[in-house]
């Protein structure tokens, strides 16, 4: 089962209807995560017809182990609560749904609109590409290492996460 580690991020990071919505879309958002980049990094190496062996590489990846991309996720799902947090109130204007699912809807088209800004960085793009396929390897763990550096950098998760989260580990 794919899991998104429910933890606090962040000093009153306490919304836990927030957190199970995040939770339930964690396996398509991970797998996002990896087509996406996938998708960019192919689209890139056909305009340059460049042929790199990453490419070829990518394009064989029908499935990988979710925890490659965890902490990303956690990172991008974090940053989302720490924006967007309604700490759980009942909106009366939102009757013909429940919190739940419009925690969802909201969470999956802040994510979607979020992959794509994450896309233009080429760095990011690479990164995603490299970890998945160079599982459990050096290469692999600098790729994780260097997505989560781009992730706390572009957040500036520094400035409200805890320190000893993320931010000690991947700074």
């Amino acid at each position: 089962m794919n899991n998104m580690i429910i933890a606090n991020a962040y000093k009153s990071d306490n919304n836990n209807l927030l957190k199970d919505a995040q939770h339930d879309l964690y396996g398509r958002h991970v797998s996002k995560i990896f087509e996406a980049a996938k998708f960019k990094l192919i689209q890139a190496d056909s305009i340059l017809n460049a042929n790199f062996l990453i490419t070829k590489k990518a394009r064989d990846i029908d499935s990988f182990d979710h925890r490659i991309l965890q902490n990303a996720h956690d990172i991008i799902a974090a940053a989302y609560r720490y924006r967007y947090d309604d700490g759980g109130q009942l909106n009366l204007f939102r009757r013909d749904i429940t919190i739940q699912d419009y925690y969802k809807i909201e969470w999956a088209r802040w994510f979607d609109k979020e992959l794509d800004s994450l896309l233009g960085y080429s760095l990011f793009v690479r990164a995603v590409v490299e970890c998945v396929i160079y599982p459990n390897s050096n290469l692999g763990h600098a790729a994780e290492h260097s997505i989560c550096y781009i992730l706390i950098s572009h957040y500036n998760i520094e400035d409200w996460g805890y320190p000893d989260s993320y931010v000690k580990i991947y700074k």
